[in-house]
């Protein structure tokens, strides 16, 4: 299915990019019991897409996927902006759900490439400033791979591997 999508991808978009949310979104769903892919969020005049929110009884994770090739380097503007942006404002709506009301949250940007070093050092410094009810993480293509293993899905670390 993934060959040839580098031609295509000009025709519908960032298919390939679609295709690694949906994948990360089977990723969470193996482990959460509420999953959604692209949540659109907008309060005033912000407005983001949450590539995959998942919860887990009284803990939520808000996730960014970044599908790029393997030499990839996600940014650091994109990290921050994930974690002080996007997390702080789905933070504060999934905590005024009065059905979810999550006590605790996880913020992971995972990509199928490697993080700017500067976004490593700076989540390493806490220069993102999270709340205390709220863990930030960093998925490069070594721990993602690790993750779709632990939960036997070796098939899709292959993938990962092989068109990422």
């Amino acid at each position: 299915m993934f060959d040839g999508l580098e031609n295509l991808e000009s025709l519908f978009g960032n298919l390939k990019g679609k295709l690694f949310e949906i994948l990360i979104g089977y990723l969470f769903q193996k482990r959460t019991n509420d999953t959604r892919l692209s949540w659109q969020i907008e309060e005033g005049e912000e407005s983001y897409d949450v590539d995959v929110v998942g919860i887990w009884g009284t803990e939520a994770t808000i996730v960014e996927c970044k599908g790029v090739r393997s030499d990839g380097i996600v940014d650091q503007a994109l990290v921050k902006r994930h974690f002080t942006k996007r997390t702080r404002l789905a933070r504060e709506i999934l905590l005024r759900d009065p059905l979810r009301r999550p006590n605790s949250f996880r913020s992971i940007v995972v990509t199928s490439g490697t993080f700017d070093p500067l976004a490593v050092e700076d989540l390493s410094s806490g220069a993102y400033g999270s709340k205390s009810d709220t863990t930030l993480e960093l998925w490069d293509r070594s721990r993602l791979l690790q993750e779709l293993r632990a939960i036997g899905h070796a098939d899709l670390a292959v993938v990962v591997e092989k068109y990422f």
